[in-house]
């Protein structure tokens, strides 16, 4: 936690979070930002992060507390089922006729 006193505030070490977080992705890539962009509908809260204010059986507190990682099977599965000329890699042509032969909504 970042230092700013003896008495500590909730809030302040959220606010200073946050503003460190947005630095933090300020100096990332534009395809970086672009993930996390992507990704930002699918965080939810952790049970660190709702432990305060969780009214439920205390068991559930204890759980792993850790983010949704995809397995690298789906990955793999996943780019295979796009690499058409099987040379190991996915070219963005590749990428694009996957996109457009599955009906995904993206442009």
């Amino acid at each position: 936690k970042p230092w700013y006193g003896q008495t500590r505030f909730d809030i302040v070490d959220h606010v200073i979070a946050k503003i460190e977080e947005t630095e933090r992705l300020n100096t990332l890539s534009p395809v970086q930002q672009a993930a996390h962009r992507a990704e930002a509908p699918f965080k939810t809260m952790t049970m660190n992060e709702i432990s305060l204010s969780y009214e439920g059986p205390p068991k559930y507190l204890g759980q792993r507390d850790a983010p949704l990682e995809i397995p690298p099977e789906v990955v793999k599965r996943l780019f295979l089922a796009m690499d058409e000329d099987r040379d190991d890699r996915v070219s963005l042509f590749e990428l694009k006729e996957y996109i457009k032969n599955q009906g995904l909504p993206i442009q």
